[in-house]
């Protein structure tokens, strides 16, 4: 680079951007829009303040053209480049988005996203799996509508033991070929012919699956589990194995909720009788264990003690009662007497 120029290198570009069709790698970005770049990647800012050049681009409107001048090869160039949002290959955000997921053989796959990884808590950075937080940081779109697609979980069913460990890896390839995104792997899926399905994961985990057994197990794990529908609505209409199951497995579902309304009204009526017949019961009992009433008893009035009227009578009572006792016993010594001969009649 000649003497009085600096700038920054240029260590990769998106291949699904617009500025991949007038940079590569290796290209020194001199300046952005007349202004230049230092070697340390700053521009100025104000008096004596210098601030990094990425600042100029988020100043620029969407769908507005910058000038950007090259270095490549020892060659000058100006390119001119039209700004449009960034497609991360991890999305940092979803707003007002229905999560997308696919069950298949009670597999569940999800597109990776920075709030899946949320899910692993507030340090989502250090708790969530490593290879899955380097994709979503570092990781680079390289064809148009590229998704990770993971395997999220698996949801225990014959047709998958031996699996039930595997979670959190991406899905790689599908009978050998390479899944760009989560409608294209249920394209795959439904469009096998082949006896087996083989999905292909990284860290060289491989799962094999029956194809007609995996088929038939999909609306078997459906309504065991309770899963309302077999993927989301923005993968759009169902095709081949996947859309007859989750149509068979939504007018199953819906059959047996409309026989159970229909038949929950007679046991309503009879659980209503049953109801008020024990009420009935109940009342009676609580009539039966009332205590009767108790009678006052009656109310007699008592002399007071201090009557004299009530004193004479009991003492004349007395008095006659210890003269008859007197009287008696008298009668009886004198029977004695003269039975005995002793100090009997007159001389």
């Amino acid at each position: 680079m000649a003497d009085g120029l600096s700038g920054v290198l240029v260590n990769r570009v998106q291949p699904t951007s617009p500025t991949a069709r007038v940079m590569k790698k290796g290209d020194v970005l001199l300046a952005f829009d007349g202004v230049k770049i230092a070697n340390d990647g700053t521009v100025h800012f104000r008096s004596r303040e210098r601030i990094f050049f990425t600042a100029l681009i988020t100043q620029k409107p969407t769908g507005s053209t910058a000038r950007l001048s090259v270095l490549r090869d020892g060659q000058l160039d100006e390119f001119d480049v039209p700004l449009q949002p960034l497609q991360t290959l991890v999305p940092i955000c979803k707003y007002d988005e229905v999560p997308s997921f696919l069950m298949y053989a009670g597999l569940v796959f999800v597109p990776l996203s920075q709030p899946y990884l949320h899910e692993f808590g507030e340090d989502w950075i250090a708790n969530s799996p490593r290879r899955l937080v380097e994709k979503a940081l570092n990781g680079l779109m390289q064809r148009p509508e590229q998704q990770i697609v993971i395997l999220s979980q698996v949801l225990v069913d014959d047709v998958n033991t031996g699996f039930q460990g595997f979670q959190n890896l991406q899905v790689l390839r599908v009978n050998g070929e390479e899944v760009l995104n989560l409608r294209h792997l249920r394209a795959l899926l439904a469009g096998c012919d082949a006896p087996y399905v083989r999905l292909d994961l990284e860290d060289d985990r491989i799962i094999v699956l029956d194809r007609a057994a995996a088929d038939a197990s999909t609306l078997r794990i459906q309504q065991r589990y309770r899963v309302p529908f077999l993927e989301s609505a923005d993968l759009g209409p169902g095709t081949g194995t996947e859309g007859h199951a989750s149509a068979a497995a939504s007018a199953a579902a819906e059959g047996a909720r409309v026989s159970e309304v229909e038949g929950s009204g007679p046991e309503v009526e009879e659980s209503e009788e049953e109801e008020g017949e024990e009420e009935a019961e109940e009342e009676a009992g609580a009539e039966r264990r009332k205590p009767a009433p108790v009678e006052p008893a009656p109310v007699v009035a008592a002399a007071p003690a201090g009557d004299p009227g009530v004193t004479r009578k009991r003492r004349r009572k007395q008095s006659l009662e210890g003269g008859g006792q007197q009287a008696q016993q008298q009668q009886q010594a004198q029977q004695l007497g003269g039975g005995d001969g002793v100090g009997g009649g007159p001389e």
